[in-house]
């Protein structure tokens, strides 16, 4: 367990680094907030909220667009199968397979 986990647990002094940022924000505290600080306070809140939806904004554009991408790479490797299935005809040697008109009384029915 190391200083900050003892300081947490509320079993000793805050470590150096902490007491540091405490006393930053008890001096911070004691300044009034003037209109002016709390207008860039809030601008600054503003901001840093924009700033994070912009980013996930982004992420999900990407995410989605790998996604299209694949869609559209697989329904092309389907198609240029397909067209290349077609043009090249049954397999040589071969015979050519009859396919019946209708189903006659010798063929049976498909299952319904």
């Amino acid at each position: 367990m190391n200083d900050a986990d003892r300081w947490v647990n509320l079993e000793g002094e805050p470590p150096p680094w902490i007491g540091a940022l405490l006393d930053a924000a008890r001096e911070d505290r004691k300044r009034e907030l003037t209109p002016e600080r709390a207008a860039r306070m809030k601008r600054s809140f503003l901001a840093a909220l924009a700033e994070q939806r912009r980013t996930r904004a982004r992420a999900t554009r990407r995410r989605w667009a790998g996604v299209a991408l694949g869609a559209v790479l697989m329904a092309a490797a389907v198609g240029a199968t397909a067209a290349f299935l077609l043009r090249a005809g049954p397999p040589q040697g071969l015979p050519a397979m009859a396919v019946p008109a209708r189903m006659g009384p010798d063929i049976p029915s498909a299952p319904r």
